[in-house]
Formats: structure tokens, C-alpha cells, sequence
């Protein structure tokens, strides 16, 4: 499937980059400093770039500063994809296997859910676009 979405990979060490910032231990090395939290794409790149992480940034993405959304662990944040990308997926999806990321494919041996019915592929949207909504990433 041909969908432009931001993507980083490795997926793990994303994931360490962000547990660094969100708890304020450096996840790479623990007596190091956190890397600092990017304001812009270009530090962004940077930063993953010293990581050995690489970035695909949607060229759709023309803002040049990183919006930073801190949840809190007392407060119920439901957060909301924009319309056109939730409807062109759903357009895609009435003719092409969903696509999972790349993480999945580690853990399960799945890159994309071969679910032959579309409109089964576009519940699973709706469950997957649910969950992130209101997930805690955690």
C-alpha cells in the first residue's frame, strides 16, 4: 500500500528516543544526558540521524516545528487524525490489504492483514484509529 505517512526506523530505537524524552532517562545510555527535544524537523533529523534512526517526513508535512502533545496520566486526551488522511485510507482500503508498521512484522511476522472482505479492513481502521486516539502510549 502507497500511503504517505511518517515512518521511523529502526522502530525500536524510535521508541527509545521517545521513552528518553517522555521519562528523562536517556534510554541509549542511562548515565548520559536525554537528548534534547527537537523544536524543528531539521533538529529532529539530526538527532535521529545521531541515533542511527531514519526518517520518512510525508512531504504533505510543511510546518517546520514540532508540535509537542505531553499527556497526562489524570486527564482523559482523545486525540483526533485530520479528516482527509482518516478518508484517503479508507479509500485505499476498499482495494488493498492494511498495512501494519513495521513493528509488527518483528512481533508477529505481519506487514500488512490480508482481510479480504474491505469493509472488514476499514472496521479495523476504525478500531485502530480508536485505540490510538485515546491510547497512552505506554
Amino acid at each position: 500500500m502507497n500511503f504517505d505517512t511518517f515512518h521511523a526506523q529502526p522502530s525500536k530505537e524510535w521508541g527509545k528516543l521517545v521513552k528518553s524524552w517522555a521519562t528523562g532517562v536517556n534510554q541509549f545510555s542511562p548515565d548520559s544526558p536525554v537528548p534534547p527535544r527537537p523544536d524543528t524537523l531539521q533538529e529532529l533529523v539530526e538527532i535521529c540521524t545521531d541515533f542511527g534512526i531514519e526518517l520518512k517526513i510525508p512531504d504533505r508535512i510543511s510546518e517546520q516545528n514540532i508540535d509537542w502533545h505531553v499527556a497526562r496520566s489524570d486527564t482523559l486526551s482523545i486525540r483526533l487524525p485530520p479528516k482527509e488522511l482518516v478518508d484517503e485510507f479508507e479509500q485505499l482500503l476498499r482495494t488493498e490489504d492494511y498495512f501494519l508498521p513495521g513493528c509488527y512484522l518483528t512481533a508477529f511476522g505481519l506487514a500488512n492483514l490480508q482481510i479480504a472482505d474491505p469493509s472488514d479492513r476499514v472496521d479495523f481502521q476504525a478500531c485502530r484509529i480508536g485505540d490510538y486516539s485515546i491510547g497512552m502510549c505506554v
